[in-house]
């Protein structure tokens, strides 16, 4: 009897113990798997994305006029509206370098840019002032000094073609009369046009009469270069350096008139010079 209790006491005993073991067994899987999951919801939350406020990348291409380069006006209005023009891009650039959107490499070629607009600026306002002042002191020779100009023509030729109609119109002055008539209404305008020959000339404009005048010219040149020297042309007229001879030559081709006024014509040629070239205002 005694043996059979112990018997039953020891397998007693070691149901037990499995049990606790069993026990211990499931705990230490619950606890872990209590820890897995703890620790992922640890990683979502880390890999959830932090919403930080930074500033957007700044610009580096400057605004930059590279097509605006100062070009020679040719009258006073001209010069004005570029002016204008050069100014609205000039506020277009300085608009760029104040907004902050820009680096600094940016900023310094924008800084620079508005330095050149403004030279332009400059430059126009002094060519500017010089044609009010002409405009001023005498209108028309102004005018026909600056349509020369824009047609191509050199400053020798320029002088060489006004100093004739200071002759012509004006009794050797700057202020040329375009609309003056002589020899009782048989000649008119700026190159005292015979009416007998040119009868549509009367009463011609100031701008009709210079248009007319240039195209007129090449072939005047060609029926009458010969005038000033055997083989003379349109073109030799136009590459002469001397306003002297240029004028003499625009005497005897174009003008032909009398060879008393040549020399007459040589000096106020030297007058449009020294007006319009060389910026002496005691004409």
């Amino acid at each position: 009897m005694t043996q059979e209790k112990f018997s039953k006491g020891l397998k007693l005993a070691a149901r037990l113990v499995l049990v606790l073991f069993l026990t211990s067994i499931i705990v230490t899987i619950l606890v872990a798997a209590c820890s897995v999951t703890s620790s992922d919801n640890n990683m979502l939350m880390q890999t959830e994305p932090v919403i930080t406020e930074t500033e957007p990348p700044k610009i580096d291409e400057p605004v930059l006029f590279p097509n605006v380069v100062y070009t020679t006006r040719y009258d006073v209005e001209d010069c004005k509206e570029y002016i204008d023009y050069v100014l609205d891009h000039i506020w277009l650039v300085e608009e760029a370098m104040y907004s902050e959107e820009y680096t600094d490499a940016a900023y310094m070629q924008m800084f620079h840019e508005a330095q050149r607009l403004y030279s332009i600026i400059a430059m126009t306002e002094g060519t500017l002032r010089h044609y009010e002042y002409w405009e001023q002191q005498h209108y028309y020779a102004a005018k026909t000094w600056l349509f020369f100009k824009q047609q191509g023509f050199s400053d020798t030729v320029a002088c060489a073609i006004i100093g004739n109609m200071m002759v012509e119109t004006s009794g050797g002055t700057l202020d040329l009369k375009p609309n003056i008539y002589s020899s009782g209404k048989g000649f008119y305008g700026l190159c005292q046009w015979s009416l007998y020959y040119k009868p549509f000339m009367a009463d011609k404009s100031f701008e009709e009469q210079l248009t007319y005048l240039v195209e007129d010219m090449p072939k005047e040149f060609a029926n009458f270069g010969f005038c000033y020297k055997s083989g003379f042309t349109y073109e030799d007229f136009l590459a002469m350096e001397d306003p002297e001879q240029a004028a003499l030559a625009f005497a005897k081709v174009y003008e032909r008139c009398s060879p008393g006024s040549y020399n007459w014509r040589k000096q106020c040629a030297i007058k449009v010079e020294q007006f319009f070239v060389y910026g002496d205002y005691d004409q």
